[in-house]
């Protein structure tokens, strides 16, 4: 069996990165598998995951903004703006001209 991790996470054994395929068994205990399994650090790989509802997925327009940090925003144009909401307002005015 193989595991994916979706959190990075880090024990006496090791740090386990995110995105990153571990063989269960040689790379990483059966018992350190499922316990990252089961506190939802990490799926069997192949295994779907939906990592939260539908409704609360970012649409298209939030895939090209790049948040700084403090609440500030860059928007494909390198233009920085504050505010998620302010972002959004400008990026869909930059995509009208």
């Amino acid at each position: 069996m193989t595991i994916k991790m979706l959190k990075t996470s880090a024990s006496a054994a090791g740090v386990f990165l995110t995105d990153r395929k571990y063989e269960v068994g040689i790379e990483i205990s059966e018992d350190m598998a499922s316990s990252f399994i089961k506190i939802g650090a990490a799926v069997e790989d192949g295994k779907a995951v939906q990592l939260g509802k539908v409704d609360e997925q970012e649409s298209p327009a939030e895939d090209l903004l790049v948040h700084k940090g403090a609440g500030w925003y860059e928007l494909p144009n390198g233009e920085k703006i504050q505010g998620k909401d302010e972002a959004l307002k400008r990026l869909e005015e930059l995509k009208l001209k």
